[in-house]
């Protein structure tokens, strides 16, 4: 049996990250959210492990930038996806360069998955079911 892709989406609005979550599962992924850089560290603190980061750069009290560099030093082999807004890429270059990609706000959906499958295929990552 393949397994489900685990993605933590952290973003601040609420109704976004719902229908982003709702979305991504209806694609096949094991997705939990968080509003902020507190919430998804108490969730891998708690021993959750995901394959893909996908956060914004605007996460409560810590840039979504500085939260990715934190949980990728702490699980090397986490995937990251920036949602950020045309422009911001200077603001996170270091974590580009590292491998991390980005999806420009807004996007449609299409696109961001496309951006994940590029993600975790080098991986040979199992996708979402649906795809």
């Amino acid at each position: 049996m393949e397994s489900q892709v685990r993605i933590l989406v952290v973003d601040e609005d609420i109704e976004f990250r719902s229908l982003l979550g709702k979305t991504l599962t209806r694609e096949g992924f094991f997705v939990q959210t968080a509003s902020c850089h507190e919430d998804a560290a108490t969730l891998l603190d708690a021993g959750e492990r995901f394959e893909l980061l996908l956060t914004g750069l605007r996460v409560g009290s810590i840039c979504g930038g500085e939260m990715a560099r934190q949980m990728a030093e702490a699980n090397p082999d986490l995937r990251i996806v920036l949602m950020i807004a045309y422009g911001e890429q200077s603001r996170v270059k270091d974590l580009l360069e590292g491998g991390a990609r980005y999806v420009s706000r807004p996007f449609k959906i299409p696109e961001l998955l496309d951006v994940i499958d590029e993600v975790l295929e080098p991986s040979g990552e199992a996708k979402g079911i649906n795809r």
